[in-house]
């Protein structure tokens, strides 16, 4: 279990980093282009504002700056160029300029900048170039940035989990540890109970001895198998069943605990409803589900159980009467020793931690189990497979 959150906030922590990776190299990637249009903007500016100059100072001009200025008019285009480009150049670039609209444009390696019947050009071939090298190093050096965050995050991850991870192992060595001492003498004292109720059975202290320590061998039963599902040697016996069948066979056992308690259970499972999943996970879920129903139900109405399909999922649900449990407390009830109302759970023994182990084995094995209160005292449990 504790891999499995170090595991996922790890997943988190790096998918955070992923996102400021991409963020800011989308931000230094605006910046540099920003930075490299600037520059070219700035020369093109510079350009137009030699093409208003008179032709003897414009071509002066140009032996100075490297630039193409070519001059639209009615009576017949004018192009002045520096040396570094050649006639041909410089007609071919006329002929795509003469459909384009004003602004800055980029043609091909050329940046130009349009206005009116006035077109200036720089060849932007390095720029480009230099642009993309910049663009280059400044993602690598965020990538081994990242890279090395990546790995701190993993130690530090690993640092900060490790003494809940040691204290966690402990508590259930612990709880292991201790269950298993328990056992020992509660079945001793059951065996004593056991001999002395065969010579008086009406023995109201014995029989109260043998209750208590019953509940207290079902309380560690329940304490290991938590202790087991919180392990991650815990493992999911996954295979193909009839799970319509699974529970009908349940309910059976059933059938007669509730008889003897005046109390009736009404079934509505969809017949032939297979299922790949771990049988033995399913089965301490339904019977948990089925036995607080029967605990807790006030015998005037009925207990319904039903099993259907519903959008390619299995739904299994519990409903019963009596509930005492209030709409906000609908998530508390799948805690470890919850009590709705104490004085009830004295009278029905529970342990207060059956719906936590079905909540555990439902988590474990990804299915969904909530708590819902259709009317007033009335609780009615489902799962979702």
């Amino acid at each position: 279990m504790i891999k499995k959150k170090r595991r996922k906030f790890f997943i988190i922590i790096t998918a955070v980093l992923v996102l400021l990776y991409a963020v800011a190299s989308f931000t230094m990637f605006l910046i540099i282009k920003q930075d490299f249009y600037k520059k070219e903007v700035k020369t093109l500016n510079l350009l137009l504002e030699i093409s208003e100059k008179e032709p003897q100072s414009i071509q002066d001009e140009l032996k100075t700056v490297d630039g193409i200025i070519l001059q639209i008019t009615g009576f017949g285009d004018t192009i002045y160029h520096s040396d570094k480009f050649t006639k041909e150049e410089v007609e071919e670039l006329f002929e795509k300029v003469k459909v384009s609209k004003n602004g800055y444009v980029r043609i091909d390696n050329y940046s130009l900048l349009i206005k009116d019947n006035v077109a200036v050009a720089i060849d932007a071939t390095e720029h480009i170039i230099t642009q993309k090298a910049t663009i280059f190093r400044v993602m690598e050096g965020l990538g081994i940035l990242f890279v090395l965050l990546v790995v701190f995050t993993f130690f530090l991850v690993g640092k900060t989990v490790q003494p809940l991870a040691e204290s966690l192992t402990k508590q259930k060595a612990f709880i292991s540890d201790a269950s298993h001492e328990l056992n020992t003498p509660i079945t001793i004292v059951q065996a004593n109970c056991d001999i002395l109720l065969s010579e008086d059975e009406d023995n109201k202290w014995l029989n109260g001895i043998k209750d208590q320590t019953k509940r207290m061998s079902s309380l560690i039963q329940d304490m290991l198998t938590l202790s087991r599902l919180n392990e991650t040697t815990f493992v999911l016996e996954k295979k193909n069943f009839n799970l319509s069948d699974t529970i009908n066979g349940i309910l059976l056992s059933f059938d007669a605990i509730a008889f003897e308690q005046q109390k009736s259970i009404i079934s509505s499972i969809e017949p032939d409803i297979l299922y790949t999943g771990d049988q033995n996970s399913i089965k301490k879920i339904v019977e948990i589900l089925i036995e607080n129903a029967i605990k807790y139900s006030d015998g005037k109405e009925e207990i319904k159980i039903a099993l259907y399909k519903k959008d390619n999922k299995t739904v299994f649900t519990v409903q019963n009467s009596g509930s005492m449990v209030k709409q906000d407390e609908r998530k508390k009830i799948f805690e470890r020793f919850y009590r709705g109302e104490s004085s009830r759970n004295r009278q029905t023994g529970g342990s207060g931690l059956g719906l936590a182990i079905a909540k555990d084995l439902a988590t474990y094995n990804k299915w969904k189990i909530f708590a819902e209160i259709p009317n007033e005292n009335y609780l009615k449990i489902t799962v979702v497979m």
